[in-house]
């Protein structure tokens, strides 16, 4: 009950709640303020995750994919960085609403009027062995941009809790 539905983020406040209404639900979120930035989280739906997968594991059948190796930060020996020309509509209304979401209570009232549009999509298939660091993205459209990134399957590892002692 403590979602707002406009925010301020500033960076003396620590997380804040709310909920984007979107024309396939609502979705909840929760923003943390950095200096000049933030963080969004949302967790999307079971459905719409095993969509994402099957967009993703289709791509990655394909003999030539698109590949986004180019734009690469890390090493990938045994997976692969593939651009997603046509993303899920859901998934690009998502990203875009959170894109929205965040400007507006970084921006405030000031963000009457921005504009966001999709720039680019891609997928990583990490594998065993693979690596991608902690890193940052520019965007081509503006000095301004929104990174996002989604965790569709994990290892069974990730989740296990090490027995205390």
């Amino acid at each position: 009950d403590d979602a707002k539905e406009r925010p301020d983020l500033t960076t003396v406040g620590t997380e804040v709640a709310g909920a984007l209404q979107r024309p396939y639900g609502t979705i909840e979120y929760s923003l943390w303020p950095l200096v000049f930035s933030g963080f969004i989280r949302v967790r999307c739906s079971d459905h719409l995750v095993a969509q994402l997968n099957a967009q993703c594991d289709e791509l990655l059948a394909m003999q030539n994919a698109p590949s986004h190796a180019l734009f690469l930060q890390g090493e990938m020996k045994e997976g692969e960085q593939l651009t997603i020309r046509s993303p899920l509509p859901e998934f690009e209304e998502i990203l875009l609403s959170c894109a929205a979401k965040l400007g507006e209570a970084l921006i405030g009232e000031d963000d009457e009027g921005t504009n966001y549009v999709l720039d680019t999509v891609w997928t990583v298939h990490q594998m065993e062995g693979d690596y991608n660091p902690v890193h940052f993205h520019n965007n081509a459209r503006s000095p301004f941009g929104f990174s996002s990134f989604l965790h569709l399957q994990l290892p069974p590892q990730v989740g296990q809790r090490q027995p205390a002692g």
